[in-house]
C-alpha cells in the first residue's frame, strides 16, 4: 500500500491520496484522531478548558467528501456531550442510527433542560456519564432514566464536582445495580444503591462517595464480606464512605482483602480508618496506591503528628511498592495541601493531607522529612523531589540522616525557600552510622584509601543537583564549592549537573545584592563549572 500511494499523484485538495482510502477505513482514521487529541487535551489542557465532545469534527470541514462520510457514519457519533446545545444531542442521537450511545452529562448542561427526551434511547446508552452539578431538578428525570430498561449499559458515573464531598439536600433516587447484568464500571457520589453483592461482584471499577447503601445497618463488616468476593475489581475509590459506616469501631482484622486484578486503591477518610482498612490489605507491587486524609481544618491549625505514618497501618509489609519505589517526592509548597509521593513502573504511591481552606503547608517540611525516611526505608530511590520551607530543617543531623537513608540517590531537586546552607553542608558529612573511626576523619586519606573513603560521604551516587527558589545569602557560594571539593576528594565523581535559582530578595537592597552575587559568581564560577559536568545559575527576582 505504501508503494501505491509513493506512485500516486500529489495531493492536491479533491485528488489527495487519503480520499483513496475505504470509507471504512477512513472512518477509523477519524476515530484514532479523536482517541489522540482526548489524550492530548486531557494531558495537558487544564480540567475547566477540557471538551468532552467528539474531537473529530473539525475534520468535517476539510473537504466535501469528509463531512458527508462524518454525517452518514453513525459509529462516529456514539460519542455525545449533554451540553447547552439540546438541538445537537437531538441529531448526534439520529445520526448514531441504532448502535450504543455513550452520554457525558458536562458542567455546560443547565440542571433546567430536561433528560426526558434520553427515554425512547435508554436500551442504546452503554456509558452514562454525569459531571454536572447536581440539583432536585434532576430527581425526576434520573428516577425515570433508572427505572428504564438499561441492557447495555456497562459504565454509570453520577458524580457532582462543584461540591466534592458535599451531601445534597434532597433525595436522589435510588439506582438498581442488580438490574444491570452488564454493568463493569460503577462511580456513585451519594446516589443510593443496595449492598448487592452479586452485582457488585461482577464490577471491574466500583467508586463510591459518601453514604450510599440505601440500608442504613450496612455495617463496616458487611461492606468488607461483600468486597471480598469482588475479585475483578481493578480500580477501587472509596471517599468518606468508610467512616459513616456503623459498627466501625472496634476494626474487624479477622476480615482480610485479596484483589487478586487490583490495580489501582484511593482512599479518603480518616486515618484511623485507612489505617484499619489497609491492615487487612495484601496489595501486590503493581498496585497505585493514594490515601488521602481531608481535614476541616487549615493545615497550620490542624496541629499534625505523623500526619502520614497515621494514614498506614503500623505493619506495612502489605504495602510492599513503599520499599520498592524509584521516584519520590515531598511536597509541602501547595496552597492546600502536602504530600510524600512514589512511583516505580507503573505504579504510583501517594499519601496526602488537604486542608479545608487555601494555607501554605511549607511549615511541615522537616516533619515530613523524618516521616518519608520511616515509611520509604530501605527504597532503592533514585530520584527525589523537595518543597518546603528549607528553615524549619535548622539541623544539618536531621539533613543528614534523611539522606543517609537513600544511598541509591542520583538526583535532588529542591524548591524550596529559605537557606540551603544546611542541606548543602550535609552532602559533605559522612553517614552517622558508620563506626566513629571512620567518621572522624574529615580530610582525604590518600590515594590508596578512595574506594573506602568514598563509602562515607552519603549519597555516594548523586549526579545531579537543582536547588531552585532558594534564599542567596553571604558564604552560600563559598560553602558551595567546599561541598563539592570535598566530595571528589573523598573519591566522588564530580556532579554531571548543577542547576541554582537564587531568591535575593530577603538579603538586602536589590542592587547592592545583585552586585555581590555578579562579584561572587564572577570569583567562583569557572571554579563551580570545573568541578561539574554542567554549572547553570540564574536570579529568581
Amino acid at each position: 500500500m505504501e508503494r501505491q500511494v509513493v506512485r500516486g499523484s500529489s495531493y492536491n485538495g479533491e485528488t489527495g491520496h487519503i480520499k483513496r482510502l475505504p470509507n471504512e477505513l477512513l472512518v477509523q482514521v477519524f476515530h484514532a484522531y479523536d482517541a489522540r487529541m482526548e489524550v492530548a487535551l486531557h494531558t495537558y489542557a487544564p480540567k475547566n478548558e477540557r471538551c468532552y465532545r467528539s474531537h473529530w469534527l473539525p475534520l468535517m470541514l476539510v473537504c466535501r467528501h469528509w463531512r458527508a462520510l462524518g454525517v452518514s457514519a453513525p459509529s462516529l457519533w456514539q460519542l455525545i456531550e449533554v451540553g447547552k446545545n439540546k438541538s445537537w444531542v437531538e441529531l448526534a442521537l439520529l445520526r448514531s442510527g441504532s448502535l450504543p450511545i455513550r452520554l457525558l452529562v458536562t458542567d455546560k448542561y443547565h440542571p433546567s433542560q430536561s433528560l426526558f427526551f434520553l427515554l425512547p434511547h435508554t436500551n442504546r446508552i452503554q456509558k452514562f456519564i454525569h459531571q454536572s452539578a447536581l440539583s432536585h431538578e434532576l430527581v425526576a428525570p434520573l428516577r425515570c432514566l433508572f427505572d428504564a430498561l438499561m441492557p447495555v449499559l456497562d459504565e454509570i458515573e453520577i458524580l457532582d464536582p462543584s461540591h466534592p464531598f458535599v451531601a445534597p439536600t434532597f433525595g436522589l433516587p435510588e439506582l438498581r445495580i442488580a438490574e444491570l447484568s452488564k454493568l463493569r464500571t460503577l462511580r456513585l457520589s451519594f446516589v443510593p444503591i443496595s449492598l448487592d453483592a452479586n452485582a457488585l461482584c461482577k464490577l471491574h471499577c466500583l467508586a463510591l462517595e459518601g453514604p450510599v447503601f440505601n440500608d442504613s445497618s450496612v455495617s463496616y463488616s458487611n461492606f468488607l464480606r461483600v468486597l471480598q468476593g469482588c475479585l475483578e475489581l481493578k480500580e477501587l475509590r472509596l471517599r468518606r464512605l468508610l467512616s459513616r459506616l456503623p459498627n466501625r469501631t472496634p476494626p474487624d482484622h479477622a476480615i482480610t482483602l485479596n484483589l487478586p486484578k487490583l490495580r489501582k486503591l484511593v482512599i479518603w477518610d480518616l486515618p484511623s480508618v485507612t489505617s484499619s482498612f489497609l491492615a487487612g490489605m495484601h496489595l501486590s507491587p503493581e498496585v497505585t496506591l493514594r490515601v488521602c486524609h481531608p481535614l476541616a481544618r487549615r493545615l497550620s491549625d490542624a496541629r499534625m503528628v505523623d500526619a502520614f505514618p497515621s494514614l498506614l497501618p503500623t505493619d506495612r509489609s502489605g504495602i510492599p511498592i513503599l520499599q520498592s519505589v524509584t521516584s519520590a517526592s515531598i511536597n509541602c509548597w501547595q496552597d492546600f495541601d502536602v504530600a510524600l509521593k512514589g512511583t516505580v513502573g507503573g505504579a504510583k504511591v501517594s499519601l496526602k493531607v488537604v486542608g479545608s481552606k487555601c494555607d501554605d503547608g511549607s511549615f511541615y517540611l522537616d516533619a515530613a522529612l523524618r516521616e518519608f525516611r520511616l515509611l520509604f526505608a530501605g527504597a532503592p530511590i533514585k530520584q527525589l523531589e523537595i518543597s518546603g520551607d528549607l528553615d524549619t530543617v535548622s539541623s544539618i543531623d536531621d539533613h543528614l540522616s534523611f539522606l543517609d537513608g537513600f544511598p541509591a540517590l542520583q538526583t535532588i531537586d529542591v524548591t524550596a525557600q529559605g537557606s540551603p546552607l544546611t542541606f548543602l553542608l550535609a552532602l559533605a558529612r559522612p553517614s552517622p552510622f558508620l563506626p566513629s573511626d571512620a567518621s572522624d576523619s574529615s580530610e582525604p586519606s590518600g590515594a590508596g584509601s578512595d574506594e573506602q573513603s568514598s563509602e562515607c560521604i552519603v549519597c555516594p551516587e548523586l549526579r545531579s543537583l537543582t536547588l531552585a527558589y532558594v534564599d542567596w545569602q553571604q558564604g552560600l557560594i563559598e560553602a558551595l564549592v567546599t561541598v563539592l571539593r570535598r566530595r571528589i576528594d573523598h573519591g566522588l565523581p564530580k556532579l554531571e549537573n548543577l542547576a541554582l535559582t537564587l531568591s535575593t530578595s530577603k538579603a538586602g537592597p536589590p542592587e547592592e545584592v545583585g552586585e555581590q552575587l555578579e562579584d561572587t559568581l564572577g570569583v567562583y564560577e569557572e571554579e563551580l563549572k570545573s568541578l561539574t559536568g554542567n554549572f547553570e545559575w540564574w536570579t529568581a527576582d
